[in-house]
């Protein structure tokens, strides 16, 4: 195109944005026809580098992203996260796609965990355009090399520990079952539908015996006899873990079941019969006469 003599250098340039825009974002979605992602990538890229504000061209890139072999996942999430920022048309549909794109890149056992990634990138994304390099998504294979060896108490001192690997844990453990997790009963607390059991879980006998404050909250639902195990005694449960809270440390579990075995029998009452009545003694019949 040959600029016009009567139009400034910056007013051409600022005209040919248009157009230029709308022949890289074409270029995109002729390349995504062909199945050729990694051109489209390019292509929409370049339009956005002209429109940084263009709400579809960022879904488009993040389809892209999404296709490539093998495909680029971070930067995908990031684009279809700046296309909801941006509140393009279908906002809603690209926010259920973004989410589906993760379950299934994720394939977390808690809902809640991805449903709060998400909001993060939501967050992150409306504030800038490019992913920052540092910025990353745990995958399924991370998550199940993270569950190899797993332990509660294993469970508990990366918790404890905070950080990165704190973060890796929790996304792989939340929601998992774990099978007779032993521990020191400290408080027993019966409710109409359940118990819930205050325990602490340590690493050896005199820790466990100087415990005098729980790191565990067991709810158990359908075992009403479990309202006779008591303090001090020890008892193993298999549960789900929903939640914990740092400080002070406490691991919550859920749909819990102590194992029978570690439940005292009930105590059986003596039976208390009523008391016999002494015969009440008449008084002597008078003949008539006497």
């Amino acid at each position: 195109l040959q600029k016009p003599e009567s139009v400034t250098d910056e007013q051409f340039g600022q005209n040919k944005k248009g157009p230029q825009t709308l022949f890289n974002y074409t270029a995109g979605i002729a390349a995504m026809r062909i199945r050729n992602p990694k051109a489209a990538v390019d292509s929409f890229r370049a339009a956005i580098a002209l429109d940084p504000n263009g709400a579809v061209t960022f879904f488009q890139l993040g389809v892209a992203y999404l296709q490539m072999e093998p495909p680029d996942y971070m930067d995908g999430f990031w684009a279809l996260a700046r296309s909801i920022a941006l509140k393009g048309p279908g906002e809603a549909q690209v926010r259920s796609y973004l989410r589906n794109q993760m379950l299934r890149y994720q394939q977390p056992s808690c809902d809640k965990l991805l449903d709060a990634e998400m909001n993060e990138l939501l967050t992150l994304a409306a504030g800038s355009p490019d992913r920052p390099a540092s910025y990353k998504i745990y995958s399924s294979a991370e998550l199940d090399a993270a569950r190899q060896g797993m332990t509660v108490l294993s469970v508990i001192n990366d918790l404890k520990a905070g950080g990165d690997k704190a973060r890796l844990i929790w996304l792989a453990a939340c929601g998992l079952e774990f099978p007779d997790v032993p521990g020191k009963i400290l408080e027993v607390t019966p409710a109409a539908d359940s118990v819930t059991l205050k325990l602490f879980l340590g690493a050896t006998d005199e820790e466990i015996q100087a415990a005098t404050s729980p790191n565990m909250e067991v709810k158990v639902v359908g075992q009403p006899e479990a309202t006779r195990l008591e303090k001090d005694e020890g008892a193993r449960f298999t549960g789900s873990l929903v939640s914990y809270d740092q400080e002070p440390f406490m691991l919550h579990w859920e749909k819990a079941k102590v194992n029978p075995e570690d439940i005292p029998e009930a105590k059986v009452q003596p039976s208390k019969q009523p008391a016999k009545k002494a015969p009440t003694k008449r008084p002597p019949v008078k003949k008539p006469g006497r």
